[in-house]
């Protein structure tokens, strides 16, 4: 009897120890699969902000293929020129096809500047489609040629974008 006795307790001793190390390595593995989960869900934030920025970048370069802005001689599309007459009647067909535009420029603000003879920046709104409560605004502007087809002369300009997020 003393010996089925010992053979009892060393039964449930080495159960015990069998538990044991099943819940430690269940542990590692609950701390292993949060430290997954918490670097992927940094990744994914920062995929996440990369995506926002080539948005806004993607947005910007669409204004630099619109054929309603640009200049064009013989049926060529000459590259950071923008025709003056174009970009008047371009305001006229926004406020046309509104829903159109706002898809492409989602919230966002373009301006077009041109520079006068003394060298003073005058600033026209193109598009402007503000977000009511934004917390960021990237702002990208560069160089351009604004091409007066009446006067057949060319003027330094600045294009401007701000996008709301």
């Amino acid at each position: 009897m003393k010996k089925s006795k010992i053979l009892a307790k060393k039964a449930q001793l080495e159960i015990m120890q069998t538990a044991f190390v099943l819940l430690i390595v269940l542990m590692l593995f609950i701390v292993g699969f949060i430290f997954l989960m918490s670097k992927y869900t940094r990744d994914l934030k920062s995929k996440g902000d990369d995506s926002v920025v080539l948005n806004d970048i993607n947005r910007y370069q669409i204004l630099n293929f619109l054929p309603e802005l640009k200049c064009s001689h013989n049926g060529v599309f000459i590259y950071e020129c923008y025709d003056k007459e174009k970009l008047e009647s371009f305001k006229t067909q926004i406020i046309a096809n509104d829903l159109f535009y706002k898809d492409i420029f989602g919230y966002s603000k373009l301006t077009i500047g041109e520079y006068d003879n003394s060298g003073i920046l005058i600033e026209a709104i193109i598009f402007d489609n503000p977000k009511p409560e934004y917390l960021n605004k990237m702002f990208i502007s560069h160089p351009i040629i604004i091409y007066d087809n009446e006067k057949k002369l060319a003027d330094e300009g600045v294009m401007s974008l701000e996008i709301y997020d």
